[in-house]
């Protein structure tokens, strides 16, 4: 439970020209989150409020019933650990001497601005969210994602409120922070600037995702997704990238760990794929989202602006979607409601295997299709999540040596670490046994016989 308070006469570390945290708020995760005045004003914004109504985990509470936890409470965690790891690396032992001569651009500047940028970003980066988080982002207009909406949150209906704030954030250096470089081709950061997108968002090391792996594992009930953080965060340095091959000169500075700090590293990375397999990658949870997603399309839900996207939370959708599980039609949206209220969810009956050397896409897909011509568009459903194909290597601060090694010459689990994936096929309950059946029976003639698996023996 999420309590507030009020406290006056602290500052954030001391420091001078910053405003006072006058603010606090008890968080499960990291105990009180303390914010400032303009903070709380960006918080109390209707963009930022809209996220206590937007499910963190999508459909996961229809399999994990306490994981009822939002946007809202992840945002305050993020903007926490953000903090922690600027004041970490911001920090002059924190940047070893490998690591100078990538800084002859004058490093940070405005030590006070850009903290006060990192934290807004980490607040503002999931305004963007559509109901019930990644589930429906299909519904999103072609080639955008939620990233894509929360920059025009950002530049546009909080861009004055930012810019009235004490510091003067200017709307776009909270952007790019808050969304990382891909969402701004045209823009050539500096080395710092690329820096303070990967605190907030970054592949391996950003507030983000340690956040939500502590939040989720704790709401799921599982203790799959904790990790010693805290040691994490302590041996957090600035490095340079990690080496490509030998003679390498790398060009950019990173966020990488020393070597003491490569067990907490590797045992996030750990905590991470088992999250994603066990959690959000479940099966049944997949098959939630694929109904929601059928209802929300045939409920006539659109998102194609920022503006009409801020008017639609979760509980808009629950509202319809009960609404049209208690009436008596017979049509499309009423049968998806209520495969979703009365949990009349489709059945998993095939799945791919991620050992396998070939793509087990077109296997599924091979299933799919002739589960299709079987019984029919209506009874058969399928998700497909590709594997991440994120960077998942960083730079390790080697302790006798001084210099800096990759991850993946250093760790045999970061070098074999496997990613997970999803690729299930679902069928109506009613087809269920039979179609299992079948497919026990036809697998190798739907599928066929392939040369590689052959050579495999």
């Amino acid at each position: 439970m999420i309590q507030y308070a009020r406290r006056e006469g602290k500052t954030s570390s001391g420091a001078t020209g910053m405003q006072e945290l006058k603010h606090e708020v008890w968080d499960p995760i990291h105990g009180f989150i303390h914010y400032t005045d303009d903070e709380r004003d960006l918080i109390n914004s209707p963009e930022f409020q809209r996220l206590r109504h937007i499910h963190q985990l999508g459909m996961s509470h229809f399999l994990f019933p306490s994981a009822n936890h939002t946007r809202f409470e992840h945002s305050l965690g993020v903007m926490h650990l953000a903090t922690e790891l600027f004041d970490a690396v911001t920090e002059e032992s924190r940047i070893p001497d490998v690591t100078q001569p990538l800084l002859s651009d004058g490093g940070l500047g405005d030590r006070n601005y850009w903290r006060a940028v990192v934290r807004l970003a980490a607040l503002c980066h999931d305004v963007g969210h559509p109901p019930f988080s990644h589930a429906p982002e299909e519904l999103l207009p072609k080639g955008k994602k939620h990233e894509h909406l929360t920059k025009e949150i950002v530049l546009g209906e909080l861009s004055a409120l930012l810019a009235s704030m004490g510091q003067k954030p200017k709307p776009e250096d909270v952007a790019f922070v808050a969304l990382g470089a891909k969402l701004f081709p045209e823009k050539q950061p500096e080395p710092w600037e690329e820096l303070l997108c990967s605190i907030v968002t970054g592949d391996v090391f950003g507030a983000d995702r340690i956040d939500y792996l502590l939040r989720d594992s704790y709401h799921v009930g599982v203790p799959n997704g904790t990790f010693d953080y805290k040691r994490l965060i302590e041996t957090i340095r600035v490095l340079p990238s990690p080496p490509e091959g030998e003679g390498d000169e790398p060009s950019k500075i990173t966020l990488g760990v020393d070597q003491g700090g490569l067990h907490a590293a590797e045992a996030l990375l750990v905590s991470r794929y088992f999250m994603y397999s066990q959690v959000y990658f479940h099966p049944l949870r997949r098959v939630y989202d694929v109904h929601l997603r059928d209802f929300m399309v045939e409920e006539g839900f659109q998102f194609s602006d920022a503006k009409t996207l801020l008017t639609v939370t979760d509980d808009d959708v629950v509202s319809c979607w009960l609404s049209a599980a208690r009436s008596n039609a017979g049509d499309a949206k009423s049968t998806y409601a209520r495969r979703i209220a009365e949990r009349q969810h489709f059945k998993l009956v095939d799945r791919g295997d991620p050992r396998t050397k070939h793509d087990p896409r077109t296997d599924r897909q091979k299933v799919y299709e002739a589960l299709v011509g079987k019984y029919g568009q209506d009874m058969v459903r399928q998700a497909h999540v590709p594997a991440k194909t994120e960077e998942l290597g960083f730079s390790v601060l080697r302790e006798r040596e001084g210099d800096v090694a990759s991850a993946h010459s250093l760790s045999q689990l970061v070098e074999n670490m496997p990613t997970a994936t999803v690729d299930y096929v679902y069928v109506h309950p009613d087809v269920y046994d039979e179609a299992t059946e079948w497919l026990g029976a036809d697998r190798e003639t739907i599928v066929g016989t392939r040369e590689e698996e052959r050579e495999d023996g």
